[in-house]
């Protein structure tokens, strides 16, 4: 009989608890919580023509540099392709090596800029957003870029990030939005739990720029295969390594199978002027 009893009183706790899960929405939310799938609505991005990378060669690899490594030495120009960050560490903020260093990066195979991005949670955030993107056209061209040189957005907790989700993807999409209309292919770039915490894990509807921390090649081919964040697998993939004079120096590697075109700019088709 006790036993019966203990076996009743379970059951209904049991009963009690499945009531509450319901009515507060967790049942709802399990296969979202199980998949890793957002329950944000997904970025949606309209991308610009962009230049075919038939036009020049490219090898898969290439490096990825901003303010942190102004007065240092780079590696010496080869084929590849290298990507310069355009802000001093937060949007509007200049950045003093960019003119050298953008320079530097026109001596690869392919180049790119990347764009600081945060929302401190005043203001409408896609009219902010549509701001961001305007300051780095003007940038673009101020070191005579073309208007078809693409443009990733860094999306990172290092930054403020105030508000909600739903302000942070509105930032995102505008700023996106607006680089493609002035002519700009775009990608984003973070690492899964970064992307999660700023934006609830939406699908960001361009492609994305993973972040592994210090690591190998190898560990980035092996990242290649698997979701990065937003539900999407990587076009590129960035892991850090010490180079020679100690200093730590990102790294990239392009996707098997990705075609860069939209990605990077070819050099040489820009430098032929086609």
């Amino acid at each position: 009989m006790a036993a019966k009893r203990s076996g009743w009183l379970i059951a209904m706790l049991l009963g009690v608890a499945a009531i509450v899960l319901i009515g507060t929405g967790f049942v709802n939310a399990l296969p979202s919580m199980i998949s890793g799938a957002s329950r944000q609505a997904p970025i949606v991005v309209s991308q610009p023509p962009a230049v075919d990378f038939a036009a020049g060669p490219l090898l898969d690899s290439g490096y990825d540099v901003s303010f942190p490594q102004c007065g240092r030495l780079l590696p010496a120009p080869t084929e590849g392709f290298a990507i310069v960050g355009i802000h001093g560490g937060r949007p509007f903020a200049d950045q003093p090596c960019f003119p050298d260093q953008a320079w530097w990066a026109q001596q690869h195979n392919g180049f790119a800029v990347y764009m600081n991005t945060e929302f401190t949670g005043e203001g409408d955030p896609a009219a902010l957003g549509r701001e961001m993107a305007d300051d780095v056209a003007i940038r673009i061209r101020m070191q005579y870029l073309p208007e078809q040189t693409p443009v990733w957005l860094d999306v990172e907790t290092d930054n403020y990030w105030r508000g909600t989700p739903e302000q942070h993807n509105a930032l995102i999409s505008a700023i996106a939005n607006r680089l493609t209309e002035l002519g700009h292919p775009v990608g984003v770039y973070s690492a899964p739990n970064l992307w999660r915490t700023i934006t609830g894990g939406a699908d960001p509807g361009m492609p994305i720029w993973l972040a592994i921390g210090k690591g190998t090649r190898e560990k980035a081919e092996n990242a290649c295969g698997r979701v990065g964040f937003g539900g999407q697998t990587p076009s590129l993939v960035q892991w850090v390594q010490v180079a020679e004079d100690g200093a730590l120096l990102d790294h990239n590697l392009i996707c098997p199978g990705v075609t860069p075109t939209g990605l990077l700019l070819p050099t040489s088709s820009w430098q032929a002027g086609t």
